[in-house]
């Protein structure tokens, strides 16, 4: 209701987490957000939801990036779902932080590869 007072959130839907709304919602939503923690490592082999069958074009953003190719972004692919995880987000804001503390232009696109790589790197040597 704030979304829609203020004139955004034109086609966002929020349902009951209950199997049958959520199923119902999902299967036609063009975006899915996950920002719970259900699929971070340690606990890597849980996701927060089955997925029914997606609808083309649809998209899946896991804001979790530890691992990089969560349960859930899996289970999207394999719908046809575009997937990406949280690692970007995370990156633009930390850039995004930095240039309103120093007042300077932050390497977003640098701090994101760094990001990454050092994810990577930590993934290899755990």
């Amino acid at each position: 209701e704030l979304l829609a007072s203020r004139g955004l959130g034109a086609g966002v839907r929020v349902v009951p987490w209950e199997a049958a709304e959520l199923a119902g919602a999902l299967g036609g939503a063009e975006l899915i957000i996950n920002t719970t923690s259900v699929g971070m490592a340690p606990e890597a082999d849980a996701s927060p939801v089955e997925l029914p069958s997606l609808a083309d074009g649809c998209w899946l953003v896991d804001l979790i990036y530890n691992p990089p190719r969560t349960r859930l972004m899996a289970a999207a692919e394999e719908r046809g779902a575009t997937a990406r995880n949280g690692a970007g987000m995370l990156a633009w804001q930390g850039a995004l932080s930095l240039e309103r503390w120093t007042g300077q232009r932050a390497p977003a696109e640098l701090m994101r590869d760094v990001l990454e790589a050092e994810l990577a790197r930590r993934l290899v040597a755990g």
